[in-house]
């Protein structure tokens, strides 16, 4: 587990001298922008909460991708959406999970002091789908099915295109196993639509 998290944060200054907008000063207020989908590299690490999933694969993944990401840097309450996808394959056993979610991010607005970084807290709910494999006391779990997803997410938008985060998603279990679990994460929004 602390492996995986310090891969996670040895990316964040990779990606934060990538992106030289990210500083300690603040800067001037970003520009209000009407849109804030786009696309992101995603860099995670994935802790399963159910025992059966870790056994089948491990206690952790790693992961690097891209992903469709909408970055609420403005403070205050709002509507919001997110898809979230995982998935792993070891040893014959494999899943795959998406899950379109909605409800809401709270941003704190952030006083007057040097700093950029804005905390932000999120909760949503929505429909799933999974698709599995999974061997389980010698006997095959195979299915595709659909489902619910209920996650919360806490993190800090270090600046409108950067953001650091931990999330918990609690899937519907499928023959007793529930595909979800702790989500460390940075995202970086390279691309704006």
């Amino acid at each position: 587990m602390l492996r995986a998290l310090a891969v996670v944060l040895a990316i964040v200054p990779v990606l934060a001298i990538a992106n030289p907008e990210l500083t300690l000063k603040r800067q001037e207020e970003p520009k209000k922008k009407k849109r804030g989908f786009g696309i992101g590299l995603d860099v995670s690490a994935f802790f399963p909460s159910d025992k059966d999933i870790v056994r089948a694969f491990s206690a952790t993944s790693v992961g690097v991708g891209l992903s469709p990401t909408n970055i609420y840097y403005k403070e205050g309450t709002r509507f919001i959406w997110d898809v979230g996808i995982n998935g792993d394959s070891q040893a014959g056993s494999r899943y795959f999970t998406i899950a379109p979610t909605f409800g809401y991010i709270y941003s704190v607005k952030t006083d007057e002091s040097n700093s950029s970084f804005r905390p932000y807290a999120a909760v949503r709910v929505g429909p799933s789908y999974s698709d599995y494999s999974i061997l389980k006391n010698n006997v095959r779990f195979k299915d595709r099915k659909f489902g619910w997803n209920a996650n919360a997410e806490i993190g800090l938008f270090l600046t409108d295109k950067f953001r650091i985060s931990a999330r918990y998603d609690k899937f519907s279990e499928h023959d007793g196993f529930d595909l979800g679990g702790l989500r460390f994460g940075a995202t970086w929004q390279f691309l704006r639509f």
